[in-house]
Formats: C-alpha cells, sequence, structure tokens
C-alpha cells in the first residue's frame, strides 16, 4: 500500500511538471491575437514565468486555451494595501461562473483555481455551455478584461463526454 501511494505521489509531480513545461511551450502571440481588446497593448505578457499567460493587473491566468474537464489556473500577486474587491467570471453566455474577492490588506498574493463542470447547481446541463469565450472582469473596471477559452477538447480523450446534470 505504501509503494502504490508513494508511486501516485511521484506521478502526480511528473504530471505537474510536464503540464507546466508545456505551457511555457506555447507562442506569446496566439494570445494576442486571441485578446478580444481593442488595445492589446494594455495586456502585459508575458505574465509571471507563464509565457503564454494573460495578464491585467495582479491577475494572470496561466493560459489562454482549455480543454474541457481541465483546470484554470489563476495568479493573484502583487496586490496594494488599498486593493480590494472581486473578480467575476462568466461563461461564454454571459452567466456569472465564479466570485473572487481580494484584498491587499489580507492578502498581497494569493493562487486560485477552478474546473469548470456541468452542474445542477448552476444550471449547466451539457458540456457545450462551458465552450467558448469566458470573460474575466474586475469590480468597476479596476484592470482591463481578459478572455479566455474553453475549447470542444477533453483531457480524457475524444470519446470522453461530461454527464448531464438537467
Amino acid at each position: 500500500m505504501k509503494k502504490s501511494t508513494i508511486s501516485i505521489i511521484i506521478g502526480s509531480a511528473i504530471a505537474i511538471v510536464l503540464g507546466i513545461t508545456a505551457v511555457g511551450m506555447l507562442s506569446d502571440e496566439l494570445i494576442i491575437k486571441n485578446i478580444l481588446t481593442d488595445d492589446p497593448s494594455n495586456v502585459e505578457i508575458p505574465g509571471l514565468g507563464h509565457p503564454d499567460g494573460l495578464t491585467s493587473g495582479p491577475l494572470t491566468i496561466t493560459k489562454y486555451e482549455h480543454k474541457i474537464t481541465e483546470n484554470i489556473f489563476m495568479i493573484i500577486s502583487g496586490l496594494e494595501k488599498n486593493d480590494k474587491g472581486a473578480i467575476r467570471i462568466f461563461m461564454p453566455d454571459g452567466r456569472l461562473y465564479k466570485t473572487i474577492q481580494y484584498d491587499g490588506l489580507q492578502k498581497e498574493n494569493f493562487n486560485q483555481y477552478f474546473k469548470p463542470d456541468t452542474s445542477a447547481t448552476r444550471k449547466i446541463c451539457e458540456q457545450e455551455e462551458l465552450v467558448g469565450l469566458w470573460a474575466v472582469v474586475f469590480d468597476n473596471n479596476a484592470y482591463p478584461s481578459l478572455v479566455f477559452e474553453i475549447i470542444n477538447e477533453h483531457l480524457n480523450g475524444p470519446d470522453f463526454r461530461l454527464p448531464k446534470s438537467c
């Protein structure tokens, strides 16, 4: 039992390192082309060692394109003491998916992640509702909005489908 637990831990660590390495191999041009903004010069690239990361103010999303069932990693760093508010994440159809509160007085840096999924509670019935451009908006437009994409592919292979939830 101990050997299998150690093997799982080592395998997970290797998978994380490979994932981080793969993130570092994507092109900055891809991100600049796909950010929906009138003035791409407002977007800081690269972000915190993530060459294809999307950055606005204190927020970095580690990459632009994600597959269904993939974690969306976000790094909030360098908050000033007076930075306080919320980051709202909207689905492709405009529904609010998640809100992340931030307060520089409490924490200057923190990480968040989420994995979009079908959910009866959120009224996300089919996996196709997750596919498309997602918007990340700061309260009171404190920083420029960001956009990332979830494509209709799965980490678990082409035949995998999320269960219907409604």
